[in-house]
């Protein structure tokens, strides 16, 4: 049987290095241990960071899962400055053994992006075996970008439809590069061009796209 092109067939190793990152693969469910099996992971944020982010960069990523952006960009790209922000507790405890198995302590903040500070239900992450959590904090742009002696210069987006509720006014005025999933083909993502128009208003044009992520850049 093959779902979305991946072999159902249930991965036995728990741990699997890709892209030189190391990976521990206890407790995910099986929809995403066959995605990284088959490399197929957070390929395009992979492929465009690398087109598009350096060494000299400082990164914001919001939505940062089970931490293997982060720990792509830091070990392969060698990007030292990086702030990790995700809703979802279990999945930061997932991150934190990723983080430990490649020696790599990002900073990470435990929010869900909103239009305002509080807090907020959430009721999401089936990829990560949650379906809903109590309440977390919510926090805008403006104030997890206010990470004391932090400039970020490029964004990684990953919400999964929460992009909407981001005041996209508000990215930091040092960013010259987003790179975020959108999915604009998919009828669930209705706001996805809105999101684009959104940034361009704030200096961004669309340098780049791969199956719905898309990299965006301004210039300085």
């Amino acid at each position: 049987m093959i779902w979305h092109g991946y072999s159902a067939s249930q991965p036995e190793a728990d741990h699997l290095e890709v892209d030189g990152v190391k990976l521990d693969l206890r407790g995910l469910p099986r929809s995403l241990k066959n995605q990284i099996v088959e490399e197929y992971f957070e390929l395009h944020k992979r492929s465009l960071a690398a087109r598009f982010l350096g060494s000299d960069d400082s990164v914001l990523e919001l939505g940062s899962g089970i931490g293997f952006v982060a720990l792509y960009c830091q070990l392969q790209l060698g990007i030292g400055d990086y702030v990790c922000v995700e809703a979802n507790r279990h999945a930061i405890r997932l991150a934190e053994r990723n983080h430990a198995i490649n020696g790599v302590t990002p900073r990470t903040i435990h929010a869900a992006i909103s239009s305002e500070n509080g807090m907020i239900s959430l009721n999401a992450y089936p990829d990560f075996g949650i379906t809903s959590q109590k309440e977390v904090p919510s926090r805008t742009l403006a104030s997890i970008a206010a990470v004391p002696d932090f400039a970020p210069t490029a964004l990684i987006v990953g919400l999964g439809g929460a992009e909407q509720f981001v005041r996209w006014k508000e990215v930091p005025a040092s960013v010259r590069t987003v790179l975020i999933d959108l999915y604009p083909h998919d009828s669930d993502y209705p706001v996805a061009y809105d999101v684009i128009v959104e940034l361009m208003a704030q200096g961004f044009t669309v340098t780049a796209e791969e199956h719905g992520t898309f990299a965006l850049t301004r210039k300085q």
